[in-house]
């Protein structure tokens, strides 16, 4: 590293801010990568120091080291303190900063690294995933003894990382003038300093004695006074002045005052001002005696229905203010009006209210709130109180009201909305702004959003959505919603609210079958529901071409909705039009998949299909065939001189390739030099669609549209990019910029699918087209931690097993599974025809036993009712009596007594009734129902590990890593989460374990011994 080094007599030298501090003989300063500013002191001093700049190695010896040292934090001590106590004003600035650090307590807790390290085999080496945990644990601190205008603190901040405590020292100076106090910050090193602060405050005391303030950079600024509120009003004129559009008004800045849109662009429409103020100079709001501002305005999160000058447009507006929940918000009001809303215009575009937010003795600051149709903006008014007197409040009142009356509508309000949408939700929004429907409901086909069970709630009528759940680590692929995750929730909440009401959507729950029926405990099927289904991935719509669609459905639903393609063309039309698209469509009847066998992440071909062998009776449909005529319709290019270096691919589709990965292609093309992205343009050079078929149809339209614009864009079979991936380049593409950054200075990728490429070491015999990567992601830090790291290592090629005998080895491994996949189905049969007679036998049972209770309930029921009713006319006619009347208020308390004792003695019958028949029924359950149940659970569970291996491996990591049995699936939800990481684990546990018709289950399984005779082995797990 390059550093400068320093003559005999040293150098006094300044750092940005004013500080100056002596560097002794030995010193040297310089920067590091990051630009800030590093001091080093020899001792001895290395060959090739000199004054001036020479050149180090990163590993000399040095007696001390500060790094990053910079002004942190400025202070201005009140004139009321006295200037010999500035010192201990800076001091107690100090230890504040030093707590804060030193917060936390170290874990005495082992730890265990199985619990957040796991390794996958793949089918040529390894991939391990591992959690860094960093948390907090304490620390301590010490002043150093330094005399003069200046003070120091040294602090040891301590943080466990991997069960591992690390320790972290800072160095902290302060200095001033007069009643100015400048923080500077840099974190410290001493070699071997040990555990307490000794050999630190010797080393650095010497130096920060030398340390001096600049006192021209020191000086406080030039306070100006506080304008005379009084002069302010006396000059204003409400009746004329400049008029500015803001949203859907014309505003008029009467004459007086001045306006600008530059403070808090981002956020704010105008601010005015006396016009003898100039915003430029900093702290102009401070001595004003008064001032305007109007935010931009927030969508309304229900529109506004009826004219805002109805009784009905005044309910509603009313209803959008009480939502937001106003209150004053001083500490020192007196006013008894604060908090009380004024609304002096009220027409059929808009309405204007206000409220008195604050009243205390400096000024008085009123909150105004203005509904249109759209929008809601809101503003603040602050009117200082010099020279106004006790009436101060009421001279501000009367200038806010003749403001506010000034207001014209202007419209405007559908355009501003749609722009509004579109620039938070970017390509998430419909051409109204709104999140657009069909977009929205593929954020749960996606596994972007979705609800927990409990927070959908029936209330007999309705469901309730009290909660939406982001999967953050999906979010990633949407760069727009990561800043702006409430305005998702809100719009997406907006078209979940707006299907529920759509009844061509409701059907009773008589009319589905049992499985929805019992999973929706008894409700109603709705547009709420669908959108939980969609996260479950029961159904999903694929877009073929403009205006049309093909509908794909799990067999559950084909069996328990009735009609179900009908029906779901009626949901698809509905999220059409919820955006206002009226335009005719078409959808047509697609295949039918079991959602419980979708391995990988959804592209944009849907869900992947299962084949006929899993699907049985009426619901069989070859799909294969349909895949086979949809390949065979596409115009292929020829494709054969691929040329990936330069090159811009576009995927489609269910590969083969790399195990269908669609990040391992799109890494090995980013390795030869090409591009991949998700969409077609005209700079895209090939579109590649897999061989499984399954591809997005409106992708191959569009590549038809740019050649008509003159684009050379060329569809080729995965075949053809496998070939050319495969064939040795010309020459190696030069890395890109960013791939060539260490990734120490850059930030943590927040996409597994642009890893920082390493080559390790390899033999000459090796491929060098399989090196491993490295993948660092942020996660959900748990209580204590302040950070949360997922490391992902993948190592292929470490198998060196030819390739002919690793395919005898897979048709060995699925001849295997096909044995052992009968096995399974042939249970499965032979128990759910035992099981549907059992269920039988229970249900006419249980008839019978609920019959008996239903009576004694019902009895009870009109007992309660009849003591109850009495209760309440004795405690009315109670309220009734005179004051003298002392005897028939005696009796009538007596009764009262009395009734409450009965209705409580009822209550307890009433309980103990209930408690009798759960348990009856729970022992009439586990007489006729609870063997085949069971043996049902276990052949169910056989049926589960049949699915593919890496969602098997993610549900057997589940068992093991939970320290005790898990009371429910959003136990095991969270757990992984947070221990395993929230990326992939979490997407494959939407698929595994939060599918309703899954339980928990300990079973007996079979299992094929080397000898070919079937043996059991005993596990637990999820079955379904």
């Amino acid at each position: 590293m390059k550093l400068t080094g320093l003559s005999a007599e040293g150098k006094r030298l300044e750092i940005p801010g004013g500080l100056s501090v002596q560097l002794p003989p030995g010193a040297a300063y310089g920067t590091d990568n990051d630009g800030d500013l590093i001091l080093y002191r020899f001792d001895p001093v290395p060959s090739g120091y000199r004054a001036g700049s020479f050149e180090v190695a990163d590993e000399t010896p040095f007696a001390w080291k500060l790094s990053g040292l910079k002004e942190r934090v400025t202070l201005s001590v009140e004139e009321s303190v006295p200037l010999d106590e500035v010192r201990g004003e800076a001091e107690k600035a100090l230890r504040g900063i030093a707590e804060n650090l030193t917060a936390g307590e170290e874990s005495q807790e082992p730890y265990e690294p199985g619990s957040s390290t796991q390794v996958e085999e793949t089918e040529d080496g390894f991939t391990i995933r591992s959690n860094l945990s960093i948390s907090n644990a304490g620390g301590s601190y010490q002043l150093l003894p330094l005399e003069g205008d200046r003070i120091g603190m040294l602090v040891k901040k301590k943080f466990q990382l991997f069960g591992v405590t690390l320790t972290l020292t800072y160095l902290f100076v302060a200095v001033w003038v007069g009643r100015v106090v400048k923080i500077y910050l840099s974190t410290a090193a001493v070699p071997n300093a040990g555990e307490g602060f000794e050999e630190l405050t010797g080393a650095f005391a010497p130096l920060l004695q030398t340390a001096e303030l600049d006192p021209e950079q020191a000086k406080p600024p030039e306070e100006k006074p506080m304008q005379n509120a009084a002069e302010v009003l006396e000059r204003l004129d409400l009746t004329q002045g400049e008029r500015v559009e803001a949203g859907e008004f014309s505003v008029l800045v009467p004459k007086g005052l001045r306006f600008t849109r530059e403070v808090n662009p981002d956020r704010r429409l105008l601010t005015c001002a006396p016009d003898d103020i100039s915003f430029d100079e900093e702290g102009w709001d401070t001595r004003c005696g008064m001032a305007f501002t109007l935010q931009k305005g927030t969508p309304v999160p229900t529109s506004l229905t009826h004219p805002l000058d109805t009784p009905e447009g005044q309910s509603e507006a009313d209803a959008l203010l009480n939502s937001l929940n106003l209150s004053g918000i001083g500490q020192t009001v007196k006013n008894s009006q604060v908090g009380q809303l004024t609304t002096p215009v009220r027409a059929a575009e808009y309405c204007i209210s206000y409220e008195l937010a604050d009243d205390n003795p400096v000024e008085v600051i009123f909150r105004y709130f203005i509904v249109t149709h759209h929008f809601l903006y809101t503003g603040q008014y602050i009117g200082r109180k010099t020279a106004l007197g006790e009436d101060a409040p009421e001279r501000h009142r009367a200038v806010l009201e003749g403001w506010l009356c000034a207001f014209q509508f202007v419209g405007g309000g559908e355009a501003l909305s749609a722009a509004e949408g579109k620039e938070a939700l970017g390509e998430l929004a419909g051409a109204d702004g709104h999140l657009d429907g069909l977009k929205g409901v593929a954020l749960f086909f996606q596994d972007v959003l979705f609800f927990h069970d409990e927070h959908l709630v029936w209330d007999g009528k309705h469901h309730k959505t009290q909660q939406l759940q982001f999967n953050s680590a999906k979010m990633g692929e949407y760069a727009s919603l990561l800043f702006n995750p409430d305005r998702l929730s809100q719009e997406t909440l907006r078209l979940v609210g707006s299907m529920e009401e759509n009844e061509a959507l409701r059907i009773p729950a008589a009319k589905l079958g049992e499985e929805l029926r019992t999973f929706l405990h008894g409700a109603d099927l709705t547009g709420a529901v669908l959108f939980h289904l969609a996260g479950y991935h029961l159904f999903h719509f694929q877009e073929t071409g403009e205006n049309a669609y093909r509908i794909l459905m799990d067999e559950r639903i084909q069996r328990t909705v009735p009609e179900p393609v009908a029906y779901l063309t009626t949901f698809l039309g509905a999220l059409r039009a919820y955006n206002g698209n009226s335009a005719p469509f078409t959808a047509e009847e697609g295949p039918v998949y079991r959602a419980i066998d979708v391995p990988d992440l959804f592209h944009d071909g849907g869900p992947a299909l299962a084949t006929d062998e899993d699907l049985e009776g009426p619901e069989e449909i070859d799909w294969e065939a349909q895949e086979r005529a949809r390949l065979a319709a596409v115009p292929f290019d020829d494709g054969a001189a691929v040329t990936v270096a330069g090159s811009t691919f576009v995927l489609t589709g269910d590969f083969q390739y790399q195990k269908g990965s669609r990040d391992l292609i799109a890494q090995e093309i980013t390795a030869r030099g090409g591009r991949v992205t998700g969409a077609i343009s005209g700079k895209t050079t090939y579109l590649v669609i897999g061989s499984q078929g399954n591809f997005g149809q409106r992708k191959v339209d569009q590549v038809q549209e740019q050649r008509a614009k003159g684009k050379e864009i060329q569809i080729i079979r995965e075949d053809a990019l496998v070939q050319a991936l495969k064939t040795k380049p010309a020459a190696k593409a030069a890395p890109t910029k960013s791939a060539s950054k260490s990734a120490a200075s850059k930030p943590v990728s927040k996409s597994p699918s642009t890893p920082k490429r390493s080559t390790p070491t390899r033999s000459a015999s090796k491929p060098t087209s399989s090196d491993s990567s490295v993948r660092i992601e942020h996660i959900q830090p748990e209580p204590g931690e302040f950070m949360r790291l997922q490391v992902t290592v993948d190592l292929p090629g470490l198998d060196d097993t030819p390739e002919d005998v690793r395919a005898a080895q897979r048709q060995a491994k699925k001849q295997e599974q096909d044995i052992q996949k009968q096995i399974n189905n042939d249970r499965l049969k032979d128990i759910n025809e035992k099981r549907k007679e059992a269920d039988g036998k229970f249900q006419r049972a249980w008839k019978k036993l609920h019959d008996d209770y239903r009576k004694q309930y019902d009895e009870l029921g009109q007992q309660r009712l009849e003591h109850q009713a009495a209760l309440e006319a004795a405690q009315r006619t109670l309220g009734t009596l005179g004051f003298f009347q002392f005897s028939r208020k005696r009796d009538l308390r007596q009764q009262i007594a009395a009734f409450t004792t009965q209705l409580q003695a009822l209550d307890q019958k009433l309980k103990q009734l209930v408690d009798e028949e759960t348990k009856k029924i729970k022992a009439l359950n586990h007489k006729l129902r609870g063997k085949v149940s069971k043996e049902a659970q276990d052949a169910s569970y056989f049926v589960m590990l049949d699915t593919t291996g890496q969602e098997q491996n993610v549900l057997y990591n589940v068992l093991s890593n939970l320290s005790e049995r898990p009371s429910s699936r959003d136990q095991v939800m969270q757990h992984l989460t947070y221990s395993l990481g929230n990326d992939w684990t979490y997407t494959q546990l939407n698929r595994a374990l939060r599918n309703p018709f899954i339980r928990t289950v300990t079973l007996e399984l079979p299992t094929i011994r080397p000898d070919g005779t079937v043996g059991t082995e005993t596990v637990s797990g999820y079955g379904f």
